[in-house]
This record gives structure tokens, sequence and C-alpha cells, in this order.
């Protein structure tokens, strides 16, 4: 099943689709020299945490989910560290 998708570019902790979807996947990357995490949540910043990927010093990765993708049945709020930024392919 094909789903139109949407590309949401986010370069600090916010709310990226403020409703139901599917993260689809997604390409970030952490310009800073320590390790650091990305959270993705249901809801908001205290929300259930869905999914969490982290990355080195200097890192960046590239990820494409199934086309059934992780749904958050309320929003996508996402975590990412000041020194992270990513698009995210949700819909």
């Amino acid at each position: 099943m094909s789903t139109n998708i949407k590309a949401v570019y986010l370069s600090a902790t916010a709310t990226a689709v403020d409703g139901p979807t599917r993260l689809r996947g997604f390409s970030w990357m952490n310009g800073s020299n320590a390790r650091t995490e990305m959270v993705c949540r249901d809801a908001s910043a205290s929300g259930t945490a869905l999914l969490t990927c982290t990355l080195p010093a200097g890192g960046s990765s590239d990820q494409y989910l199934t086309d059934i993708g992780i749904r958050f049945p309320n929003k996508l709020h996402i975590t990412l560290a000041t020194s992270c930024m990513g698009t995210f392919y949700v819909g």
C-alpha cells in the first residue's frame, strides 16, 4: 500500500506532527563531539517513547522503515540535542 508522505525538518526538540501519523523514516546528524540521542514520543515530551536512537560524535544515520512505519496515535514529538538536526518522513 502506498501512502503520501511529508518531510519535516527539525533542528530542535519539537512536535513534528500535531495529530496521528506514522514515522516512515529519518535522516539525522550529530554535529557535536559527544554521543547523543534522539527520542520519538507519542503525544508530548513526557509521552511514551516509541523509538530511541543514538549517534556517535559527528555521526549521521539514514533509516527507512517498512511501508507500515511506526504509528504515533496522538502526535509525534521528537527530542533532539541542540547539536542535532534531521529530516523526518511522516504520513
